[in-house]
């Protein structure tokens, strides 16, 4: 319970950076959590989220790919992979983690249809 509550607390304090703009400092506080929390679901895909926002294209598939494997029931990770694949050019992966995304959580083709990151696959 004890550990639970801590990634709780780093997750939502990594959102709030997040949500300023502040990547580097999510990304830390999420590094200063004990080891054994570093590999839970919400935490990866929240570094995944970092990345994105950080513009770190090649890094995001390359975590996304990794979280996946582990986690493929992630939604907003697949989204992100999509926006990742996007901005690297490849329209065909992109729109695939983007059918796997919408599969998961119809929600976010709403999200999706707004975000510049995607025109290329409309």
């Amino acid at each position: 319970m004890k550990v639970m509550n801590a990634i709780r607390a780093a997750i939502e304090k990594a959102e709030g950076f997040l949500s300023l703009g502040m990547g580097v400092e999510a990304w830390e506080t999420l590094e200063d959590l004990p080891i054994e929390s570093k590999n839970h679901p919400e935490v990866l895909a929240l570094r995944v989220a970092v990345l994105v926002h950080e513009k770190s294209w090649q890094k995001t598939v390359f975590l996304a790919d990794g979280v996946l494997a582990a986690f493929p029931a992630l939604a907003g990770v697949w989204l992100d992979m999509g926006r990742a694949k996007a901005q690297l050019g490849d329209l065909d992966a992109a729109k695939e983690a983007l059918r796997r995304a919408f599969a998961l959580d119809e929600e976010l083709r709403l999200e999706a249809v707004k975000d510049d990151r995607l025109a290329a696959v409309w």
